[in-house]
């Protein structure tokens, strides 16, 4: 069983996957899943870290790589980037059951067959409210926040999908966790799992 969630920003995702997780006696994978990209492929976790989830370009750096170094088979470093998490995505889905947040793990693995897809969202003053309390900032603060996040996540997902960001008809489940708070959502996830199953 593999769980997959993406989220808006301040929906409390990240709660509810490590929640998810212990219910279910089974492995978390968030930032984690940087640690390993870096590890097989070779690349700074640092840098790794600074494109998670998020559309950046180095124009210069592409097209200097792109027009000196492409007949060598040499690739940009945002390329480079995205294969490293997608094979760490692959690696622990093959290693056993899991939770992933993120990193479009939900596209990445979508031909398996034991694959629940997950979205996570808030209403907005809700999830103004969590980042607020969370990171210790003020609600103007946390807005910008939140809008600038959501916006490379939608980016970042678009660009390495054919599927739309948040779109319905791309998840199992889309929850709203105003109405049911984390826990409530947990119990929900878990219950929609266990009749699947039957």
């Amino acid at each position: 069983m593999i769980i997959t969630i993406g989220r808006q920003f301040g929906s409390g995702g990240r709660e509810i996957g490590k929640a998810l997780a212990i219910e279910l006696g089974i492995t978390y994978y968030d930032k984690e899943l940087l640690l390993l990209a870096a590890q097989k492929s070779g690349l700074d976790q640092a840098f790794l870290e600074s494109r998670d989830e998020s559309e950046k370009s180095n124009l210069l750096y592409s097209l200097i790589m792109g027009g000196t170094f492409a007949a060598q088979g040499c690739y940009s470093v945002g390329y480079m980037a995205k294969q490293a998490q997608y094979n760490a995505v692959q690696s622990v889905a093959q290693k056993g059951d899991c939770v992933i947040v993120g990193r479009c793990a939900d596209y990445i693995l979508r031909d398996y067959n034991n694959l629940v897809r997950v979205f996570i969202t808030a209403e907005e003053n809700d999830r103004v409210e969590h980042i607020s309390k969370r990171d210790r900032i003020d609600s103007k603060e946390a807005r910008k926040r939140m809008l600038r996040t959501d916006k490379e996540r939608s980016l970042y997902y678009n660009c390495n999908t054919d599927q739309q960001w948040g779109n319905a008809a791309s998840y199992d489940l889309c929850i709203n966790t105003s109405m049911l708070g984390v826990n409530g959502t947990v119990r929900l996830i878990k219950s929609y799992i266990s009749e699947k199953d039957k």
